[in-house]
């Protein structure tokens, strides 16, 4: 057993988790997400960003 590295959002050892990346390209404003889904199916963490947030 490691531990998590400063910074991080989850890792294997605090609790088996898998990143779950989503693309909302059908939206005239197109997003991503990004979900932290556990082994338990909780889901501790999530973020969306459109692309308006990101594009000069």
């Amino acid at each position: 057993m490691h531990d998590l590295v400063p910074g991080t959002l989850f890792g294997y050892n605090a609790k088996q988790s898998f990143g779950l990346v989503r693309f909302g390209l059908d939206q005239p404003d197109p997003t991503v997400t990004f979900q932290i889904i556990s082994i338990d199916g909780d889901r501790p963490y999530s973020v969306t960003v459109r692309r308006s947030e990101i594009v000069h």
